[in-house]
Parts: C-alpha cells; structure tokens; sequence
C-alpha cells in the first residue's frame, strides 16, 4: 500500500513543482535579459536599431509564418488519405493554431499534440488514433525536412572545428526515416503480424486495445501508398521548410544584414534544436539566446542590431499562433483545467 500510494503522489507533486521552477527560470531569464539590454547594450541603440529596420520585410516575414501554417494544413489533410470523411482544411488549420498555442502558454508540459487531438474529435468523428498516426508521420517528415536542409546548406557555411563533416551522418538518419515510413506503408500487414505475436501474452482487452491503436495509427501513413500523395507530401513538406527559414531570411534583410539564405537556414535550425526540449512560456530566452549566439557566430558586432533582430523574429514567430490559437481555443471551447486533468 505505500508503494502505491508513492507512485500516485510523485506524478501529482512533479506536476506541481515542476510549473513552478519553470515560472522562476522564466523569471530569471526574463529580468537577466532586460538587465543586459539596459546596461550591456542600451535601449536607446537598440531603438535604433529598430526604427532603421525595413518595415515592409518584417510584414513578409509575418506573412511567411502564416504561409508555413497554410502548408502545415495542406499536409495534413493529405495525411487523412485513409478516413472515408476526413476534417475538413479550416478544423486542421484551426486545430494547429491551437496546438501551437497550447505550447506557447504550457511548454513545460506538451500538450499541443493533445489539443490538436481535442480539437479534431470535437469537429469530425475521425478516430483519434488515426489522428495520432498522422501526427507521428507529420513530426517524421520535420525531422526529415531539417536534416536535409542542414544537408543542402554545409556547403555554404564554416562550421565550427568541434563538428566534423555531419553531412552523412544526417544523410542516413534521413534516409533511414524514409525507409521506416516506407516499411510502414507498404508492409502493413507484416507489422500487425508482429504486433499481434508480441501482444498474444497480453490479457485479451488490452491486447485488443493495444491493437485497434496500432491498426489506427498505421493509417496515418496510407497516404504514402500513392505516388501522387506521397509527392505532394514531399512537396508540402518542402514549402513548410522553405517559409521556416523565409522568415529569418526576410528579417535579416529588414536588418541590412547580407549573410544569405543558407545561413538564414543555419539559424533556424539552431532554433528548432534550442525548443525541442520543453522550455519556457513563449520560449522566453531560449529562442532569444539561440538565434543571437548564432549571429554572434556569424561575425556581427552590433550588439544592437543583435538584440533586434532576436526580439523582432521572436515577436514575429510567437505572435501570430498566439493571437490565432486564442481564435482557436474560442472556437473549440478548449478549457485549461480540463486538460490539465485528463
């Protein structure tokens, strides 16, 4: 009975802490931040460096985020290729902002994916864990999609003398992705055939749980089965990566600073690296510290305009899934407590 009873606790006191310290790094992070604009750089050099920045780049870049999420609709509507009456592009798009959103408020406990599920079960009858197959290829082809992005631009760019040639190394992470979707695919019934030889030990309820899940969820890559799917997955996977990295690309020439595409990519996937941890509410300091480390590593001595462009595409990243999750959240009656309950 104590055992038990310490296993039922720990979770609920993690749960609690946990939010806690994540506030006071916010916190900490935030006023160290303010502490080193006002006395390590300026406010008033900072301004300036704002009020020079070229306006009509910044609103593309904003426009480029909302395009990035246009094509993260577009490729998820194409996931649904298996559901006879899948959700419509506006719950999707609806359904994204609210995740996004989600992280943003909550990181620490990763709900976003949960939201995205929430959201869908209460505007379609699509099952969840077709859903949640969907989700899995969606972050498959991220990751795909980053490491050939890192690929394309190590010609243009001098790593540091710490990382040695990566270059095939991600060659093989990606190329071992795409196999394990196409394994996926087109032998589906050798995985079920799997799953149900290591399932048979379980009792009979959980082992037809566990296998209406796996059934589910290995719909989620159906839309691999068709040339014509799997090349606009590829395609829309393509624009999703080519707006991420337009929008720090756009910023740097808002800022004057000519450092080229293939270091505008650089820095978006030190971003990315930074946040896949869970960080702070509205990645408070960690967007900020990696995009600025990286331009520091770029050679530019302008602390200010340094400090700029880190606000500015900070601002421009976080901004509109905020204002469009809080659309979402309205439309789906998502309720915080609730959530946090389930």
């Amino acid at each position: 009975m104590i055992a038990k009873k310490q296993k039922i606790t720990s979770p609920s006191l993690l749960r609690k802490l946990w939010p806690l310290v994540n506030t006071g790094l916010t916190v900490l992070l935030v006023g160290f931040g303010l502490w080193y604009l006002i006395n390590g750089v300026g406010l008033e050099a900072i301004g300036e460096s704002l009020r020079t920045a070229k306006f009509g780049f910044i609103l593309l870049s904003i426009l480029s985020v909302v395009l990035m999420n246009l094509f993260k609709t577009w490729r998820w509507h194409i996931l649904y290729a298996a559901d006879d009456n899948p959700p419509g592009p506006v719950t999707l798009f609806w359904a994204i902002m609210l995740g996004q959103y989600v992280n943003l408020v909550i990181p620490f406990l990763r709900l976003g994916e949960i939201a995205r599920l929430f959201a869908i079960r209460q505007k379609s009858q699509t099952a969840s864990a077709l859903t949640l197959g969907t989700l899995v290829v969606e972050k498959v082809l991220d990751i795909i999609i980053l490491a050939l992005t890192l690929i394309a631009i190590l010609p243009f760019i001098a790593l540091p003398e710490y990382i040695s040639h990566p270059g095939w190394q991600l060659s093989i992470a990606a190329i071992v992705l795409l196999a394990g979707l196409y394994v996926l695919a087109y032998q589906t019934r050798l995985i079920i055939a799997i799953c149900e030889y290591f399932t048979r030990w379980l009792p009979i309820a959980w082992a037809q749980r566990i296998m209406h899940y796996i059934i589910s969820g290995l719909e989620g890559v159906a839309a691999f089965r068709s040339k014509r799917a799997a090349l606009a997955l590829i395609g829309s996977s393509a624009l999703v990566g080519f707006t991420s990295v337009l929008t720090p690309y756009l910023l740097l020439l808002a800022f004057g600073l000519s450092l080229g595409f293939a270091k505008a990519a650089l820095i978006h996937i030190v971003v990315m690296i930074a946040l896949t941890p869970p960080s702070t509410p509205g990645k408070i300091g960690v967007f900020d510290g990696a995009a600025a480390f990286t331009l520091f590593r770029f050679g530019i001595e302008s602390q200010a305009v340094i400090a700029g462009y880190t606000l500015i595409y900070h601002l421009v990243a976080v901004l509109p899934p905020v204002l469009l999750g809080m659309v979402a959240a309205s439309r789906t009656n998502w309720r915080w407590q609730r959530s946090l309950t389930s």
